[in-house]
Order: structure tokens, then sequence, then C-alpha cells
């Protein structure tokens, strides 16, 4: 049996959207967790690697599994942008796109370089529907607190309702994002980061999901997350988010 090998860089130190597949697929395979392509050199020629770091990185590990003699997998994670597509022209044995609307993306890109199409997934025995709706309207968003994530868009948006809004996460934009909501929703929300083993609880606390990340993004586990929960779900209209969310 093949030993496999996941590079990343931010596993166990942050709590993104990444590191949770990245945790979750190497309890799956299993593999081992490394956090930069340089310990690659001393792995077996035949081990297959899975790269979520990139830039350098791609370049790097491209070059020392092609010397070893070991398979490059990398998981468009890094959306439609630079980065995937730098990990397109470095030529990994496959490059998984996480939906349709990707791979299309990917195929002009690059054409010459094989692709997969796997969605990322949900653990159904830790996300499960809740067994009491919450007595407050709460408007609620699980992600990282970047710009990317455009988190200010929808305090703005639930500013002209009567909900609570609860924002699950960290990141940079935190103190920006924290005056607009004293401003907007003084005494109507709340922004904490808690460990993802209790983000099903927390979506048991809203009565709708939103997910107004930019157009460009891969993916966004915490939809699936969510819609485990059984909760309603509003997200940035793109091609990735309906064919994740559907109908």
């Amino acid at each position: 049996m093949r030993e496999v090998y996941i590079i990343s860089r931010f596993h166990g130190k942050v709590n993104r959207g990444v590191e949770t597949y990245v945790g979750e697929l190497a309890k799956r395979l299993p593999a081992t967790i490394i956090a930069s392509p340089w310990p690659v050199l001393f792995k077996p020629s035949g081990s297959i690697v899975i790269s979520n770091n990139g830039r350098w990185d791609s370049i790097l590990v491209r070059l020392i599994t092609w010397l070893k003699g070991q398979k490059l997998i990398i998981p468009g994670q890094s959306g439609l942008g630079f980065d995937d597509r730098l990990n397109l022209y470095c030529f990994p044995d496959v490059f998984v796109s996480l939906t349709t609307a990707q791979n299309s993306w990917a195929q002009k890109i690059n054409p010459y370089v094989k692709k997969a199409i796997i969605p990322n997934g949900v653990d159904l025995h830790k996300f499960t529907p809740a067994k009491f709706k919450p007595k407050k309207p709460i408007v609620g968003y699980v992600a990282a607190l970047y710009p990317e994530k455009r988190q200010e868009l929808l305090i703005r948006a639930v500013a002209k309702t009567n909900a609570n809004l609860l924002l699950i996460g960290d990141g940079p934009d935190k103190n920006r994002l924290t005056f607009l909501c004293q401003q907007l929703l003084p005494n109507r929300f709340e922004i904490k980061s808690v460990p993802h083993d209790l983000v099903s609880d927390i979506c048991h606390l809203m009565s709708v999901f939103c997910y107004p990340t930019v157009p460009w993004e891969s993916f966004g586990i915490a939809m699936l997350e969510a819609m485990a929960c059984n909760l309603p779900e509003v997200a940035t209209d793109d091609p990735i988010r309906r064919e994740i969310v559907g109908e």
C-alpha cells in the first residue's frame, strides 16, 4: 500500500475550511500531515503527495515529486484565481476540482492536466438537524474574518431587519467588523471563534445561514455543514454556490 502525505502549512494552527478538509481526509485515507514540501524529499518513491500549500510550495513540491518518482495531487481549494492557475501550470498528476464549474475553468487554464471532480464533504454524524428552533431570529455566518468573505455585506443587510447576527470566525478583519456592528447593530450581534467540534451546536442557534463570499471562492464547507443542520441558506449567486446549494 502506498504511503500518503498531505501538505498543509496551517493545519492545527488555524480553523478554516481547508484545515477541516485536511483533517477529515487524513483520518479517512489514512495519511500523514506535514507542514512543508521539504520532508517529501525523504519519503519513498511511489508515495502519493497531496499538496494544499500554494505559490512557491507548489513549484517546490512538483520538482521534488518528479525527482523522487512520487505522484502529486493538488486539490483546487484556492479558488478561481492566481493560486490555482499556478497549481495547474505545475502539471500535477491529478488536479482535483471541487465543482463542475471549477473543472470547466481548470480545463481552459491547462487542458493537458488530468482532472477529477471530488466535492468537499460533511460528517453527517457531527452535523445533524437541531431538535428545537431558536426563539429569536438569528442570522449566522461561519467563515474566517477576511475581506473576501464579505461579512460587511451581511452586516449591512441584517441591519435592515430585526434579526440578530452571529459571526463565527477569527482573522485580521475582526476589529473593523466589530466596530461596524457596534455602529449598525448595537446589542444585536456577536462575533466569536469556536473549535470546529462546536460548530454544529452553534448552527443549532441560527434561524438562517448566510454565505456572501466572493464569487471566485472554490467551495465553502460551512455551507454543507449548515445544510446538514437543516438550515435555510442564502448565498452569493454564482455558478459554484448554485451548484452546492441547488434549488
